[in-house]
């Protein structure tokens, strides 16, 4: 019941369609070895309030468009494990920006929800847009 369904509910009935959904997110898990299997779990069971101080942090630091500090936080905790990194960060983005790129071509101008962290750096979103040729800016 995470931010997905909100975003859904908003949509008043145009289409949605995922980047990845749960079952592309339960595949990159199984998918990793097995120790970084449980230390990505680990992370979550130990200390599950974490997350959410994490994305209240992560809120205020985007509504000021401090993306030097979201970047950074991307390379920290499991984002520093440059297995982990490639994984459940640059090579969703990759895939993202590729799904994404297709719909513009396509003359379609589709509304992206990702979280904040996929927004930053040069691996994030934004950046590998512009990369593909597109203009990207920033709304507040």
């Amino acid at each position: 019941n995470g931010i997905d369904r909100a975003v859904i509910a908003l949509a008043n009935g145009r289409p949605v369609v995922e980047l990845e959904g749960a079952s592309g997110q339960l595949a990159l898990f199984d998918g990793l070895p097995e120790n970084n299997q449980r230390d990505l779990l680990g992370a979550v069971v130990t200390d599950p309030d974490a997350l959410e101080n994490e994305d209240n942090d992560l809120t205020r630091v985007w509504l000021t468009g401090d993306m030097a500090r979201i970047e950074r936080e991307t390379r920290e905790g499991l984002l520093a494990n440059p297995d982990l990194r490639a994984v459940l960060f640059t090579g969703r983005n990759q895939r993202w920006t590729a799904r994404i790129a297709q719909t513009m071509r396509a003359g379609r101008h589709p509304f992206v929800a990702v979280g904040a962290a996929h927004m930053a750096g040069p691996e994030g979103l934004p950046a590998m847009l512009k990369a593909k040729g597109f203009t990207v800016t920033r709304l507040h």
